[in-house]
């Protein structure tokens, strides 16, 4: 330990390929998706490799994500939580952390509804973002982006889980 030095920024893609390794090893639930949350209360940065290494790995997993402090890439969480279909939370530090990440805990344990998914009736959208909509917790919105070809709209739209 006495040669331990902190010289970067905060490291997180072997921590995250690891967590995946283990997860790819488990068999999936039907049932209910997995739940990987990602806590860190320092800078990361190389955000496209972060991004890059999640790529088709999460499958149904939802990940998570926890900053504590000023110093976490904002950013960079909140996309890992989009494209993982998960929440992300932003603590100050200070005596309230132990509460805000249990009620934070307790919110990823109870989804709503998950495997969301929209059905469209006559016109398609050409986009939709996002394209994997992330289940619903109490209190959060459902936002969606979509574009429809110019002069079309669908006839109706039906959210299912």
């Amino acid at each position: 330990m006495r040669a331990l030095r902190a010289d970067g920024g905060t490291e997180i893609l072997g921590a995250l390929r690891q967590a995946l390794a283990i997860f790819d090893a488990e068999l999936e639930s039907a049932a209910r998706p997995r739940s990987l949350v990602f806590l860190t209360d320092g800078a990361v940065g190389n955000e496209d490799q972060v991004l890059s290494a999640l790529g088709d790995k999460l499958g149904s997993t939802r990940l998570h994500a926890i900053g504590i402090g000023n110093a976490p890439n904002r950013h960079l969480m909140r996309k890992m939580a989009s494209f993982g279909r998960g929440l992300c939370t932003f603590i100050a530090e200070g005596p309230g952390v132990a509460q805000e990440l249990d009620e934070f805990l307790e919110r990823v344990e109870r989804p709503l509804l998950h495997e969301v998914s929209l059905h469209f009736e006559g016109a398609q959208p050409l986009e939709m973002i996002p394209a994997r909509l992330p289940d619903l917790h109490a209190g959060d919105p459902l936002v969606v982006s979509l574009r429809f070809a110019p002069g079309t709209r669908p006839d109706a739209v039906t959210l299912t889980s």
